[in-house]
C-alpha cells in the first residue's frame, strides 16, 4: 500500500495531491502500529524459555547510539565502565536500550544532553538514560509502560507514537530478570532506569 500511494503521490494533480498524502500518512502510521505490536509480542514470547547470558553494557549500548543517533547536534554523555557485564539476552536488551534512546532523541533530541551511566550497587547494576526534556505528569509517572498509554501533553499524534515502545522495554527488561522505573528530576530532566543483574548471577 506504501508503494502503491508513492506511486499515486506523482500521478495525481497538485489539487488532490493533499487528500493522498493523508491517506498515505495514515498507512504509515498503521505500518508503525502493527510492527510494534509484533515486537511487543515477540518479546513476551521469549520471556518463557530465555536463557541468560553474560553480555557486557558498554558495545550493546555504543552499537544502539551508533544506530540511534543520525544528527550530529544530539549530545550523549556516557559514564560507563567498560568491564561491567550483567546477565541478559543480548537482542531483548539492545531492543530496550534502542527504544528509550529513541524517546529521548525524539522528545529531548535538541533541548541538551543525554545521559547514560551505569553504577553497580550489590549484585545489581544500574543503568540510568536521562534527558534534559519537561519530563511528564507525575500522575503518569506509573502508567508509562502500560500496553497502548500515551502522555498526550507531550505525545502528539504527529509523532505516530503508538503507546507501546515503553512496554517493550518493559517486557525486554523484566525477561532479562530485571526491573525498570521512570522518574522526573529536577529541574528539567527525565530519566529511565534499569536494574539488572551482575553477569555472575546467570
Amino acid at each position: 500500500m506504501q508503494f502503491a500511494f508513492s506511486i499515486l503521490e506523482n500521478r495525481v494533480d497538485e489539487n488532490n495531491r493533499v487528500y493522498v498524502e493523508d491517506v498515505k500518512e495514515e498507512v504509515e502510521l498503521m505500518s508503525k502500529l502493527v510492527s510494534e505490536l509484533l515486537t511487543y509480542s515477540k518479546a513476551g514470547i521469549k520471556t518463557r524459555a530465555i536463557k541468560l547470558e553474560k553480555i557486557r553494557l558498554l558495545p550493546i549500548i555504543e552499537n544502539v547510539l551508533k544506530r540511534e543517533i543520525a544528527h550530529e547536534s544530539v549530545k550523549i554523555a556516557l559514564e560507563i565502565d567498560e568491564n561491567i557485564a550483567v546477565a541478559a539476552q543480548g537482542e531483548l536488551l539492545t531492543r530496550a536500550f534502542a527504544n528509550v534512546v529513541r524517546n529521548a532523541v525524539r522528545y529531548a533530541g535538541n533541548l541538551g544532553l543525554i545521559s547514560i551511566k551505569t553504577e553497580k550497587v550489590d549484585e545489581r547494576v544500574v543503568v540510568s538514560i536521562s534527558d534534559s526534556g519537561k519530563g511528564v505528569p507525575e500522575a503518569e509517572i506509573e502508567k508509562l509502560f502500560d500496553p497502548f498509554h500515551r502522555v498526550e501533553t507531550d505525545r502528539a499524534r504527529q509523532s505516530g507514537g503508538s503507546g507501546l515502545r515503553l512496554a517493550i522495554v518493559k517486557t525486554c527488561i523484566e525477561a532479562c530478570g530485571g526491573t525498570v522505573s521512570a522518574r522526573n528530576l529536577k529541574p528539567s530532566e527525565f530519566e529511565i532506569i534499569f536494574d539488572l543483574k551482575t553477569a555472575k548471577d546467570a
